[in-house]
């Protein structure tokens, strides 16, 4: 489980309070952690349209900037 920097966002640790969850306050690192555990198949990220927008700009920049000469 992650946070994002939003006005309105709860904290996670706040959420995860009782759950059987790793709590990973910084949601790049936390989706790193999430690809590791995945040898085939897929990923599931759910959240905001915020959170899952700032997930999604950052790794397509990435993938872009491999893809250039």
């Amino acid at each position: 489980m992650t946070e994002f920097q939003y006005y309105r966002g709860a904290k996670a640790v706040d959420l995860a309070d009782g759950l059987p969850v790793e709590v990973i306050s910084d949601p790049l690192e936390a989706l790193r952690e999430g690809l590791r555990g995945v040898s085939i198949g897929s990923l599931l990220i759910t959240g905001s349209l915020y959170f899952i927008s700032d997930v999604r700009n950052h790794y397509l920049d990435e993938i872009l900037e491999r893809r250039s000469p």
